[in-house]
């Protein structure tokens, strides 16, 4: 983690005080976004959002998650399957996240 994004972090400092500087760090490198719907590029409007911490009933773990959501006006997608690709980098291209669904509209 770059320096000025470990200040504050001690060995003291809780994994509830870590956490939401750690996921911090993760999406603050994403600089690339891309969103493909049925192979045509579209413009997202990107809305990052994080939950608040969570119990996950995989050993009882305390989670938090952060990332970009993509919301969909309704109407936007006619009845049928759908192809809706995503992709996302870091500036470096080392942190690549590639995402693919299908999605049917009924």
């Amino acid at each position: 983690m770059p320096e000025e994004k470990r200040k504050g972090i001690n060995p003291d400092t809780s994994l509830r005080e870590y956490m939401p500087m750690k996921v911090d760090f993760e999406m603050d490198i994403i600089e690339d976004m891309n969103l493909f719907i049925d192979g045509e590029l579209m413009s997202p409007e990107c809305s990052r959002v994080r939950t608040d911490f969570f119990e996950v009933d995989y050993g009882k773990n305390t989670v938090l998650a952060e990332g970009y959501w993509l919301f969909l006006k309704p109407n936007t997608l006619e009845k049928g399957l759908h192809d809706v690709r995503t992709f996302s980098s870091c500036k470096t291209g080392k942190v690549q996240i590639p995402q693919e669904y299908h999605v049917t509209i009924t």
